[in-house]
């Protein structure tokens, strides 16, 4: 059985045995694909013509800017079908009122199509952005940098395996230093056979900075945070050490959106001109383009706003509470109402009057007595 994984993994190293990562254009060209697979799924497209498959015409717009959408009605036998198809051109022609080109050139040898079309008669320049750039500038930018940052980790990984520096004054002791190292490196205990090895040879400290790594490390964290950012995706690259609340992990958010709100704006525009312009000939009334759940705005529109924070009360309040209301309840129902009293108060007072008759009577009896 062919080994093609094999083959595939020997594509990126030496003859020595070596990472190819110094193959700068190699390893950049390596990070921008793989970005590019990301990107591709920001966007979720509907009712495409089969002509023009979603993946194509997201590689065309994001790699090169702007894609020529048009229509070809004659198609060599056997080399697919008459339709709709997204194209890789140059514009040029006369430039309008705005300076911007009018003329889309499109060399197509499969499809045998090789044709100057007048942009807005003939065909629709699909543009990914409001300028058409695309993302490969930004892409190899950051490709480039990251690739940069991780040759310097790796060197610096390689030079914290030298911890001393062995220099030898003649090749005898060269040899046994060399031999010493070998068994050393292959599990075998190294023999010094005379004093001649330590009068041959001198020891030298390296010295290194410990932070050195720790700022690689976090410049690289800093790359594909900036990176993901750019694409809309959420990546904080706090630099603090401590913990951090809510709002310094969201503070990026707003930077999240101008981008990739432009790409879809322009993805809506290419769909309302592909149904203005082939509408009537094709079924493009299912045709519509919307954003990947992951980079939902509406729902990064929505986390920006603060909700409004309440406070709960502890449960210890809470009994507290319960206990003063149930004190209360019952001084209630104890406490006399208007219904309790007498009807009327002047039979109280005759009463009252009654007995004072009585005691002075009694107090007169027992004087005369």
């Amino acid at each position: 059985m062919y080994d093609f994984i094999g083959d595939a993994f020997d594509l990126y190293w030496d003859g020595d045995d070596n990472y190819e990562l110094n193959e700068k254009r190699k390893r950049t060209l390596d990070l921008v694909f793989y970005m590019l697979n990301r990107s591709q799924e920001i966007f979720v497209w509907k009712g495409l013509p089969d002509t023009i498959p979603a993946h194509n015409l997201e590689t065309l717009l994001q790699t090169c800017g702007s894609a020529c959408i048009t229509e070809v009605t004659e198609v060599p036998e056997g080399r697919g079908e008459s339709g709709l198809y997204a194209f890789y051109g140059g514009l040029g022609g006369i430039l309008n009122a705005y300076y911007e080109p009018t003329i889309y050139t499109v060399a197509n040898p499969y499809l045998e199509f090789n044709e100057q079309l007048e942009i807005g008669k003939d065909c629709i320049r699909a543009r990914n952005d409001k300028y058409g750039v695309g993302l490969m500038p930004m892409f190899t930018k950051y490709g480039a940098m990251l690739n940069e940052n991780e040759i310097s980790m790796n060197m610096l990984a390689i030079c914290y395996r030298i911890d001393n520096l062995i220099s030898a004054d003649n090749d005898r002791s060269f040899e046994s230093a060399k031999q010493y190292l070998d068994d050393i490196i292959s599990g075998q205990f190294g023999v010094i056979s005379s004093d001649e090895f330590f009068d041959g040879i001198r020891n030298d400290k390296t010295t290194g900075s410990a932070k050195s790594i720790k700022d690689l490390i976090e410049y690289e964290q800093y790359i594909k945070a900036s990176w993901y950012n750019e694409i809309g995706l959420n990546s904080n690259y706090n630099m603090k050490r401590e913990r951090i609340v809510a709002s310094e992990s969201e503070m990026n958010d707003d930077a999240l959106i101008p981008l990739v709100d432009n790409m879809l704006e322009w993805r809506l525009k290419l769909r309302d001109d592909m149904k203005e312009m082939y509408g009537d000939k094709y079924d493009l009334d299912g045709l519509d383009c919307k954003l990947n759940p992951i980079w939902d705005l509406d729902r990064i529109y929505k986390g920006m706003i603060p909700e409004e924070e309440v406070e709960e009360e502890p449960e210890e309040m809470e009994e507290l509470e319960n206990e003063e209301v149930e004190e209360t309840e019952t001084e209630t129902e104890t406490e006399p109402t208007d219904d309790n009293e007498p009807e009327d108060i002047s039979e109280r007072l005759e009463e009252v009057e009654e007995k004072l008759e009585e005691l002075v009577k009694e107090v007169t009896d027992n004087e005369e007595s």
